[in-house]
């Protein structure tokens, strides 16, 4: 029988968290809690600029918090992001 792994540091981080904050609070607190450990700005900032244009996206449909972001919402994000155009019009 195989030993169970222990929960890696997101599990342990989330498992301390408010249960009523919001993804943007979440996402705040993650990258703080990431900071401190020792990640460093490059890392953070690339976490930042992927994460916070997810939450703006789901805050634009009602989805303030985790359990309400669904596979379908998922799955609605990925076509929002193969739509999307940069600034020079290219994918």
């Amino acid at each position: 029988m195989t030993k169970p792994q222990s929960p890696g540091r997101e599990a342990l981080y989330l498992s301390g968290q408010n249960e009523s904050a919001t993804l943007r609070q979440h996402v705040i607190a993650w990258l703080a809690h990431l900071d401190a450990q020792g990640y460093s700005p490059r890392s953070l900032e690339g976490y930042r600029e992927r994460l916070l244009p997810f939450v703006t996206w789901c805050e634009e449909r009602g989805l303030l918090y985790a359990p309400q972001v669904s596979l379908e919402a998922l799955e609605s994000y990925q076509r929002h992001l193969r739509g999307y155009r940069k600034a020079d019009g290219s994918r």
